[in-house]
């Protein structure tokens, strides 16, 4: 099996890693926690390591191509590493 890293929309790295979870799939979206200002409070947050970036680790039939590209809008491009 291969890592394939699929590129998101911004803000939608957790809903991608979610439903391809859902579909089957390993998948790995890795976090760091930061801290963020709102409301005049801190507060911790995890925010992905690389934007826009969830990583998949399948084989890659045409079958799995067409699942992983019917997951959601929010994909918009799958590369091979």
């Amino acid at each position: 099996m291969k890592w394939y890293i699929l590129y998101t929309r911004h803000h939608h790295e957790r809903a991608v890693h979610e439903r391809i979870v859902d579909k089957g799939f390993q998948a790995y979206l890795p976090l760091t926690m930061g801290w963020r200002k709102s409301n005049r409070s801190l507060r911790r947050v995890a925010t992905p390591l690389f934007p826009r970036h969830v990583f998949v680790r399948c084989y890659l039939e045409l079958y799995a191509h067409l699942e992983l590209i019917s997951i959601s809008s929010a994909f918009q491009e799958l590369c091979r590493y």
